[in-house]
């Protein structure tokens, strides 16, 4: 039987082609995570906007003003309205407004959700982010979370 070799020429070949199998794939990743991570800054920054464009259109004294009337009220149904239009326009999945009780827990004010809206005074699950935004920040998810309702990236808004 003939003991077949390998030439130089041939092991160069296959050296050169893993490498550029191997940098292809490097840089396919780099080039991913780059752009996963320019986009969701794109992202952040679309959403912060509209977050605080939300906040801004609602008035802080008819807000305040539900702490003594309620979900009848005038104050509300402006609350309500003014949100309404940046879930029907603004492309979000959910806009809504929250407070703190007395207790320091989240409670829902405002959710002009078609389908499931939250009533006011439901407990909101906190979640880390919300007590930053209570401090006067504007607080954007770090990442894309998905939950049962979908996959969504959190902004909340301070006012």
């Amino acid at each position: 039987m003939k003991n077949r070799r390998i030439g130089i020429a041939t092991k160069v070949f296959l050296v050169v082609v893993v490498l550029i199998v191997l940098s292809d794939a490097v840089l396919g990743v780099s080039i991913y995570r780059n752009m996963n991570k320019e986009m969701l800054g794109q992202l952040k920054k679309q959403a912060t906007s509209l977050a605080e464009c939300a906040a801004q259109s609602v008035d802080g004294e008819a807000f305040e003003a539900l702490r003594t009337k309620g979900a009848e009220s005038e104050e509300f149904s402006k609350i309500y309205n003014e949100l309404a239009v940046f879930l029907e326009h603004g492309g979000l999945e959910y806009v809504y407004s929250l407070r703190l009780r007395d207790d320091g827990t989240p409670e829902y004010v405002a959710d002009p959700d078609p389908e499931d809206a939250a009533a006011m005074g439901d407990d909101f699950d906190e979640e880390p982010a919300m007590r930053e935004a209570v401090e006067g920040k504007t607080v954007a998810g770090s990442e894309i979370t998905t939950d049962k309702w979908g996959s969504h990236l959190d902004m909340l808004p301070s006012r």
